[in-house]
């Protein structure tokens, strides 16, 4: 990997946050609740200091992270524990069924073949994509109260890229 220069501030901020927030101990939480509080946090010192999520996310995936020390490596590394720990939660919930009857729903009458273990497959790829993303899987999983309530596939590439899945893997 070719070692980038970070953004301007960034580097301070990633100490601040290293300094503010517990993300050793977060790595290892077994709550979620704690880790969406403090990832909240963090997106708020972001915002406080005029930068984004997906900066950070760009910084995480561009960027040395090769020392275990590194901060990068330490928020990759929640990154990942907190995605993971989503979408454990969210797979086969009530929410997650009730997304994959909705999308079945609307390809039936295209594929009246189409399984919903079909349907699950081609949304499982879609949202993979988020799963290494500082943001995760914010635009699919509707939360409140740390609880999951909806699961719905509203971002135009998404939906794009699942009508290609489903349309290059199963026959009319």
């Amino acid at each position: 990997m070719t070692v980038k220069k970070l953004p301007e501030g960034l580097y301070d901020v990633l100490t601040e946050i290293n300094k503010k927030y517990p993300i050793d101990k977060l790595i290892k939480s077994k709550s979620l609740k704690n880790i969406l509080e403090t990832t909240k946090k963090i997106n708020d010192y972001l915002i406080e200091k005029n930068m984004s999520g997906s900066e950070l996310n760009t910084a995480i995936k561009n960027h040395d992270t090769d020392n275990e020390q590194n901060i990068l490596t330490k928020l990759q590394e929640l990154t990942n524990h907190k995605n993971e720990m989503l979408y454990k939660k969210a797979y086969r919930s009530r929410p997650w069924l009730k997304c994959i009857k909705h999308l079945k729903q609307k390809y039936i009458d295209e594929y009246p073949n189409i399984r919903s273990k079909e349907i699950e497959s081609a949304f499982i790829e879609v949202i993979n994509a988020y799963k290494n993303e500082w943001d995760g899987y914010w635009s699919t999983l509707k939360l409140n109260n740390n609880k999951i309530n909806k699961i719905i596939l509203i971002d135009h590439d998404d939906i794009i890229k699942f009508n290609l899945i489903i349309k290059k893997n199963y026959k009319k």
